[in-house]
C-alpha cells in the first residue's frame, strides 16, 4: 500500500467513461489519501458535478463516449478548477483550446497520476 500523502481533505472529480479505468483511478487516488468525487462517466454527469459539487481538482478523460469534452473543460476553467486530461490519443488530436492543457497518457503510471493531482491541488 502506498503511503498517504496527507491530502485527505483534497477532493478530486474523476471524469472517465471506461469503467475499469475509472475504478483504477479511484483506487489510486483513495490509496494516496484523496477523496474521490463522482465519478462522472458522461458529459451531463460531469457538468452536473462541476455545477453542484465542491472539489479541488479534476481528472478528465479527453473523450467521453465519442464526445468532445470542451464544454467540460470550459466549465472547469470558469470555476477556476485545475484539471489534467487523461487520454490514449496524441496531443495533436485534442481540440485547439486544450493544446496546452496538462496531460497524462494512457496507459498511465500511478505515480504520475498521484504527483500530478497533488500539484493540481496546490494551485
Amino acid at each position: 500500500m502506498q503511503q498517504r500523502l496527507g491530502v485527505g481533505s483534497k477532493r478530486v472529480l474523476v471524469i472517465e467513461d471506461e469503467f475499469l479505468v475509472r475504478l483504477e483511478i479511484q483506487s489510486v487516488l483513495n490509496e494516496a489519501g484523496f477523496q474521490v468525487v463522482g465519478p462522472a462517466a458522461t458529459i451531463v454527469d460531469a457538468l452536473r458535478h462541476i455545477s453542484q459539487t465542491n472539489f479541488d481538482a479534476a481528472l478528465v478523460d479527453a473523450n467521453l463516449g465519442g464526445h468532445s469534452i470542451e464544454g467540460v473543460t470550459t466549465a472547469l476553467a470558469i470555476r477556476r478548477t485545475p484539471f489534467v486530461l487523461l487520454t490514449g490519443y496524441s496531443r495533436k488530436s485534442l481540440p485547439a483550446q486544450l493544446a496546452n492543457a496538462p496531460l497524462i497518457e494512457k496507459p498511465f503510471d500511478t505515480r504520475t497520476v498521484i504527483d500530478t493531482v497533488q500539484r493540481l491541488c496546490l494551485q
